[in-house]
């Protein structure tokens, strides 16, 4: 069973396992955290989106809640690519990773009588979204297919600028 001691930290149990919502901007990491079982956030803070500032989120989590990064349930929305830095550098540390759907989310919002909208209050939101519905997790896909999807994208922008320059030219 999982207890929580007076400095706000998990002590082992059977099913430790603390839910880490992220709040994802293009500069930003808006993160709170929450246990299994508790509403009140152990703590919320917000970091630089940037892959140290992803480091940083994991090594606060574990100070914050007392956990290993693998008893970690990361909740977060996707958010054009802005996401993706936290969810795979994340997933590789070990930590569990949902990625889940904005509109799921406000719904959820609503029937709680949630109607406040900031990056604080989406982060502990994501974080409760996770304790209670319990999202499918997400699987990184693999690098060759990351590769592949990278090069599909630069190829599009090459053939809109190519597209352009036909236009102008003639």
């Amino acid at each position: 069973m999982n207890k929580v001691s007076r400095q706000g930290r998990l002590e082992r149990g059977d099913d430790t396992l603390v839910l880490l919502g992220i709040d994802v901007a293009k500069a930003s990491l808006d993160c709170a955290v929450l246990t299994s079982t508790g509403s009140k956030p152990l703590g919320q803070r917000s970091f630089p989106n940037s892959p140290e500032g992803v480091d940083r989120v994991a090594r606060w989590v574990t100070q914050v809640s007392g956990a290993r990064v693998a008893d970690t349930h990361l909740i977060m929305e996707a958010t054009a690519a802005y996401h993706e830095v936290a969810a795979h550098r994340l997933a590789a540390a070990g930590m569990q990773v949902s990625i889940v759907n904005s509109a799921r989310v406000r719904s959820f919002a609503k029937a709680l009588g949630i109607l406040g909208k900031t990056d604080r209050i989406d982060a502990h939101l994501l974080a409760r979204y996770g304790q209670l519905v319990r999202p499918k997790l997400w699987t990184p896909p693999a690098q060759a297919l990351r590769d592949l999807q990278s090069l599909i994208a630069r190829l599009v922008i090459t053939q809109g600028v190519m597209a352009g320059f036909r236009r102008q030219w003639f």
